[in-house]
């Protein structure tokens, strides 16, 4: 592959982040597994792709403020994304 090609693929994977950000963060997302909360942040993972991690709605602190290692899901557990947004979503 050429440089080119790489500077494509990068980019290409970088917009589809950005757009799992825009529809995802800041809503109540239910998994496969039946957990619920919402998503706080999308990540890149080498192994499992786009990954996120998410806020119990119920709990009601943040899970990074209790000094816990926050638990990454890979998107494809999502099975449901709730209508409206729960909290704003801030751009860093």
């Amino acid at each position: 592959m050429s440089f080119q090609t790489h500077e494509s693929a990068a980019i290409h994977i970088l917009d589809w982040l950005h757009r799992a950000e825009d529809a995802l963060v800041g809503f109540v997302v239910s998994t496969t597994t039946g957990e619920r909360g919402i998503v706080k942040e999308i990540e890149l993972d080498e192994h499992h792709g786009l990954c996120f991690t998410f806020e119990d709605p119920l709990s009601g602190f943040d899970i990074v403020e209790c000094g816990m290692v926050r638990k990454f899901y890979p998107v494809s557990v999502i099975k449901q994304r709730e209508v409206g947004r729960e909290v704003q979503h801030r751009q860093s």
